[in-house]
This record gives C-alpha cells, structure tokens and sequence, in this order.
C-alpha cells in the first residue's frame, strides 16, 4: 500500500452520484419556481386591474360622466389615450387629476401592458344604465370593469385576469 498519509480525496463515482443528485433536486424544484413566478405575474396583473377599475370609477366620482371619446358600452383596449385620462393628462381630465401613478418609462409613452406585454381591457357605463358588457364575460352590474388578457393572450378565456372576481 502504496497511500500518501493525510491526504484524501473523492472519488470519480463520488463526485458524479454528488452531481446526479443536484440534478434531480433541481428537476424536482424548476415546476414549482416556475408556478410561483406565474402567479406572481398573476398577481401583479390583478392589482393592476384593480388600481385600473378603482381610477375609472374615481373619475367617475369626480366628474359625473365618462370622457366624451368612450361613446360606447363595449369592450375595448386600453389605449395610451385612456392612460392619459386616468394619468392626469388629457384634456377629458380638465383639472389634471392623478388617478394612478406609473413608472416613468410608462409615463412617458403612456402605453401600459399586463405581464404578457398585451393591453389591458376595459368596459366603462357611458349608457348610464349600471351595467357593462365585457363581451362573452357578460353583462355585469358595475360602473367599470377592467381585464387581461391573461396568460395566454387570448380575450375571453378562463386564465382572463379580471377585476370583478377575484380567486
């Protein structure tokens, strides 16, 4: 026996069963990271529908009507025009009232995206009659109501991050 005194090492096979469990370890936890940052972006998205149905109906309060460039009932995307109204920053907000901050990358173009980098969606009560359609969501009992395409990308499916329920 022909061993050095004091001096010890690993193994080949050592190293690799120590680096076949690491991989498996991280298989086992790559699904569950990659849920938890969908429903991070899931949330995220709802608090955005929800600071967005809150401004419409602050608007609302403040004003007594809707602007006068949303003439129908309908759903309808969420344009830079609209982000400027809520942002304080069009003529249908007269007295410059901020109903929502936003970043100033965003602010700046006023083009505000969900997590999916798609528009936002948004049915306002320009009938006055307390109800909006969100398309085949349906009729709802609501002044405003505001809604993601979700994760998808697709309007109207199930995976829709919406403002009048929440999970």
């Amino acid at each position: 026996m022909n061993k050095t005194p004091g001096r010890h090492a690993f193994t080949l096979i050592e190293l690799l069963v120590v680096i076949a469990i690491i991989g498996i370890l991280a298989a086992m936890l790559f699904p569950a990271v990659l849920k938890a940052i969908k429903q991070a972006r899931i949330a995220r998205c709802s608090a955005m529908v929800t600071q967005l149905e809150v401004a419409w109906n602050s608007y609302y309060r403040d004003y007594g009507l809707w602007p006068q460039s949303y003439p129908s009932d309908q759903a309808m995307e969420l344009d830079p025009a609209a982000v400027q109204i809520l942002y304080g920053a069009s003529a249908d907000n007269p007295r410059n009232i901020r109903y929502m901050d936003l970043p100033e990358a965003i602010a700046a173009t006023f083009d505000l995206r969900d997590e999916w980098k798609n528009r936002y969606w948004f049915a306002i009560d320009t009938d006055y009659d307390d109800d909006v359609s969100a398309g085949t969501h349906g009729v709802l009992t609501r002044i405003a109501a505001v809604w993601s395409t979700g994760p998808d990308g697709i309007n109207y499916t199930k995976d829709d991050v919406v403002s009048w329920r929440k999970k």
